[in-house]
């Protein structure tokens, strides 16, 4: 319940808030947590901070990278037209 207030405060939104700490809760599990090193409240804290910055540096990061190079070739004008 913390780490979506927290969330909340930052996105100003309860969707985007709960999306954030969905891909927490991944990065929780893939990663782990050592309760000896931090609470698991101030570990959840810092996860929505870092994932919430890491979404501000790079919104466009969740694409898979051929999506996003097509994209980017189309934006640039440089996507061939496929032949009939």
């Amino acid at each position: 319940m913390v780490a979506l207030r927290f969330a909340y405060k930052k996105t100003r939104s309860h969707g985007r808030a709960q999306d954030l700490v969905g891909r927490v809760n991944l990065r929780l599990v893939r990663r782990g947590w050592d309760p000896r090193d931090v609470t698991l409240v101030k570990r959840m804290c810092r996860l929505v901070w870092s994932e919430y910055t890491a979404r501000a540096v790079d919104p466009g990061g969740d694409e898979t990278p051929p999506v996003k190079a097509t994209r980017d070739r189309a934006t640039h004008g440089i996507l061939e037209k496929p032949k009939p």
